[in-house]
């Protein structure tokens, strides 16, 4: 689950067209990821608290990748 979740960040940094998506659909773009319906809802919830507890002291960089990658990702 972390791994895969820290790969897409990684992947919506290096590829405009994924990042776009996520912009558009952000559900969407992570199922066709592959990302498990428990992180995705996670990551829509915006729900600090527990990505924290899913990601330890790596959620900073997850939680970051997000709000830097996607500047609207708290909207949804």
């Amino acid at each position: 689950m972390k791994n895969n979740l820290e790969s897409f960040i990684i992947e919506m940094s290096e590829n405009s067209t994924v990042k776009a998506n996520y912009m558009e659909n952000p559900q969407l773009t992570m199922e066709k990821a592959g990302l498990d319906e428990q992180v995705i809802q996670m990551v829509l919830s915006g729900d600090k608290k527990k990505i924290s507890e899913c990601f330890g002291g790596e959620s900073e960089m997850v939680i970051t990748g997000i709000i830097h990658l996607v500047p609207n990702a708290s909207r949804h």
